[in-house]
């Protein structure tokens, strides 16, 4: 391509404003430059080629991670460092990182409560009685323990008033028990 202003780049910029013309008039072709659009990207090569450079990316990125003296978990290390550092040094900066970090949490919190709510069933449904029973037990055994005393106590106060209660609707407290 010339310089501005020469007689190539004018007649460029002439054909890609007829083309661009083209697309926004005529849905045919646009519909065509999707179709190969997603033609090759879809295509199978480029989908396990895509899929072998995440999985090796995933395997670099993980083994780097696994090492404390690589350069990426230095990098990362020394970026949270000073991060905290910022945020420490000024407190207004975490107030939109805490509003984004709140908004993602509630829009997560959906979809984490239908899965939390299907984990703990399938936890408490392995669980045998017997040994759902006795892990209740060790961690609020003593308050079962208050619970029940107190059960006693006063379901004997409450029946004996009920039938205090009766024996003084009858008009006879004082008679004998029969």
């Amino acid at each position: 391509m010339g310089p501005e202003g020469s007689e190539l780049r004018e007649a460029f910029d002439e054909w890609v404003m007829r083309e661009v013309a083209k697309l926004e008039a005529d849905p045919a072709v646009a519909a065509g430059i999707r179709a190969n659009f997603r033609r090759v990207l879809f295509h199978p090569a480029l989908a396990a080629w895509l899929g072998d450079v995440w999985d090796r990316l995933g395997a670099a990125l993980a083994e780097a991670a696994s090492d404390p003296e690589s350069r990426l978990t230095r990098a990362l290390a020394l970026e949270i460092e000073g991060l905290g550092a910022r945020l420490a040094a000024d407190p207004a900066l975490g107030a939109p990182l805490a509003a984004a970090l709140e908004r993602a949490l509630l829009a997560l919190l959906p979809a984490l409560r239908a899965e939390l709510a299907r984990f703990i069933t399938e936890v408490v449904a392995s669980w045998e009685t017997e040994s759902f029973v006795r892990r209740l037990e060790l961690r609020i055994g003593t308050d079962l323990q208050y619970i029940r005393i107190n059960g006693t106590v006063f379901g004997f106060l409450a029946g004996g008033l009920l039938y205090a209660g009766t024996r003084l609707l009858e008009g006879a407290p004082w008679r004998a028990l029969p």
